[in-house]
């Protein structure tokens, strides 16, 4: 079957087939056209969706981020000496965790507690196979559930302690030779955390790590 066309006083015949084929790409553009316009309506939804959590939740949206948990802790007694796991310590307001290396150092670099996330041990594991120690790190406390990040400049609690965020503690070099690849120094980069200790007391595995009421205040 032929179409018939017309055009002034002439006229051409079309195939049947090829005005079907012109309404099946037709659809097609049309489907695909809904389609996308489907999905960026979803995604501005959410967007909305979460701008309006973020506005009822205020402070909150952020503490959300910051509250984990104590589930490691490392004390080395003297430098050199490969870091020990322990179920508690016990801290000192300015001075640190007593028995480990640093306690009471007056060093300017030093700092009197060292927090790190656990999290990026998990992924050192599944992107790259390397099975990590986290006491290897050298950091003293393993913390899980919480971006160590937002705590800089901030006071939070870690136990019985009230801690201060100073600054991000890198990871350092003796790790390569540990694993015997530098990939270890990216994948924690920007994962631990210096810290001050403002008062006397007892940190344990299984601990709260939150903001201080202070810090959730403002």
């Amino acid at each position: 079957m032929d179409v018939r066309i017309a055009s002034g006083n002439s006229s051409r015949r079309k195939p049947a087939a090829a005005c079907a084929n012109s309404t099946k790409h037709g659809r097609r553009r049309l489907f695909a056209a809904a389609s996308s316009l489907a999905t960026h309506s979803q995604r501005l939804d959410a967007a909305c969706r979460t701008s309006v959590l973020r506005g009822q939740l205020g402070q909150n949206w952020r503490t959300m981020q910051t509250n984990g948990k104590i589930e490691a802790i490392y004390i080395a007694p003297t430098h050199g000496e490969r870091p020990h796991r322990v179920e508690l310590a016990v801290g000192r307001a300015g001075m640190g965790l007593e028995g480990d290396r640093n306690f009471g150092d007056a060093d300017p670099d030093s700092c009197n507690i060292t927090l790190i996330e656990a999290e990026v041990f998990d992924r050192q594991r599944d992107e790259h196979g390397l099975e990590l120690d986290p006491g290897d790190s050298r950091r003293q406390v393993l913390v899980r559930g919480v971006d160590l990040g937002e705590l800089i400049g901030r006071r939070f609690i870690v136990g019985e302690l009230e801690c201060e965020g100073e600054e991000r503690c890198e990871p350092c070099s003796h790790l390569v030779k540990l694993v015997g690849t530098p990939v270890v120094l990216k994948g924690l980069l920007h994962s631990g955390l210096r810290a001050r200790i403002l008062n006397d007391g007892t940190i344990r595995v299984g601990d709260e790590v939150q903001l201080s009421a202070t810090a959730r205040s403002r």
